[in-house]
């Protein structure tokens, strides 16, 4: 198969060996590199643009070898450009958020002998113009296009080892992640993230976990006219195979692209935020991958098309009234009530000091300022907000001492960032005073 800068096809490595000689071997050069980069800058060696090109190169072949892992390397990639942002090098998490949009996939020989393994040959035979290409490829799989009893279905194929290769494939990312913010002289505490971080990818392996939440999906949106989510074929899936009912409509990126109007836009920007209060605040179920092929888009009917499953986690409603407690505390500008709840829910410890509950006192102003009449309607791509607030929590963070992060909210603050960022690119301006009113309701 001819191979394209776009798309790219390769062997999955498999063997625990064989990945961490892969993944040690980027990390190792991107560690030498930084020392190199580091002594050369000690004695002025190096000018401000060659510093930012050895960065660069540190960064892409990094990110090359997490995209050819696969598996938890790359999904845990993806992750720590969303989460430590504000702590890696701005040149580095900008490249590793190319993995969000990686095209590597599986040779089609490497997926004929995987659906037949799982599936077992007359099964297999069932399958009638699979297609030789994926139509998408992300970390844990890729999604081929086929025909099963006279209907197109998407048949999505688990990559080989990545259920082995999970633990050892977090370790190895660590180290590479705590390398560099040594080499940084930041001291930042990791165990929360690479824990949440291990649960959720054991979940998302398990492809019959995910056609339950498919399903669970599928009864919260009956009767809706903004969501629709796609059938399972029980008979045709595995914990490693996944057949659903085809689905279509316009990939997100591709929609936004297109010259629309502001009602349009508007029309959009309330089906996303409908999605965002109906799984936390009602279902209690939310699917935590903001990533834009996880959706598709039918403008015609002003319809969202929910994809992937993998990634949902379930907040008791314990945990959800908390954080309307929280959120209810920080509107009312009372900072002792705020400090108050904040430590019952275990979000700030009492005992840090009192810049850091100062600093925290803002940051949930910043956030509930959103909701406030006077903020209406909220100008998603306002620069001065998204500074602000991008401030605040940096310096909030660099103060702490004593709470750790709440990993309970980890895979959620990724779900509210990302929808937040699809709204600023777009521009969007919206009344979010109602869906406060709506929390309330609650």
């Amino acid at each position: 198969m001819a191979k394209s800068k776009e798309r790219q096809s390769g062997k999955v490595p498999t063997t625990a060996m064989g990945r961490a000689a892969r993944l040690l071997g980027a990390g190792a050069a991107l560690i030498g590199r930084e020392v190199a980069v580091r002594s050369l800058d000690a004695i002025s060696a190096l000018s401000d643009e060659s510093r930012l090109k050895k960065r660069l190169n540190q960064a892409a072949g990094l990110v090359e070898s997490l995209s050819q892992l696969k598996g938890a390397a790359m999904k845990t990639g993806q992750l720590l450009s969303l989460e430590f942002s504000d702590l890696l090098p701005p040149e580095i998490t900008d490249i590793l958020r190319k993995l969000h949009d990686s095209s590597t996939f599986m040779p089609f020989d490497q997926v004929q002998k995987i659906l037949r393994r799982e599936l077992g040959p007359d099964l297999f035979k069932d399958l009638k113009e699979l297609s030789i290409e994926p139509i998408s490829a992300a970390s844990i799989g890729q999604v081929h296009s086929a025909i099963l009893a006279g209907q197109k279905v998407a048949v999505k194929i688990q990559f080989p080892g990545v259920d082995q290769s999970i633990k050892a494939d977090l370790a190895l990312v660590r180290k590479a992640v705590e390398s560099v913010l040594w080499m940084q002289r930041k001291d930042v505490p990791l165990d929360g993230f690479f824990e949440e971080c291990e649960r959720v990818l054991r979940q998302e392996i398990d492809y019959q976990k995910e056609a339950q939440f498919i399903n669970q999906y599928s009864e919260f949106v009956k009767g809706s006219d903004c969501f629709l989510v796609p059938s399972v074929y029980t008979s045709h899936s595995t914990s490693r195979v996944l057949t659903l009912s085809f689905m279509e409509g316009e990939r997100l990126g591709e929609w936004m692209k297109k010259s629309r109007t502001e009602l349009e836009t508007v029309a959009f920007a309330k089906i996303i935020l409908e999605l965002l209060f109906s799984e936390f605040f009602e279902w209690g179920v939310v699917q935590t991958d903001p990533n834009f092929g996880n959706f598709l888009y039918r403008p015609a009917t002003k319809q969202l098309v929910l994809l992937d499953f993998g990634a949902c986690n379930v907040y008791k409603e314990d945990l959800r009234k908390d954080m309307l407690g929280l959120l209810k505390a920080a509107f009312s500008t009372d900072k002792d009530l705020l400090l108050k709840v904040a430590a019952e829910c275990g979000v700030l410890d009492s005992r840090e000091s009192d810049e850091t509950k100062e600093l925290f006192c803002r940051m949930m102003e910043l956030i509930v300022s959103v909701f406030r009449e006077e903020s209406q309607p909220f100008n998603f791509s306002s620069g001065e907000y998204l500074h602000e607030i991008r401030t605040t929590t940096m310096t909030f963070a660099s103060t702490v001492k004593f709470t750790a992060p709440a990993k309970d909210l980890i895979f959620l603050n990724r779900k509210l960032g990302g929808m937040f960022h699809l709204l600023k690119d777009l521009g969007v301006r919206a009344d979010l005073n109602i869906m406060w009113q709506r929390m309330l309701s609650r």
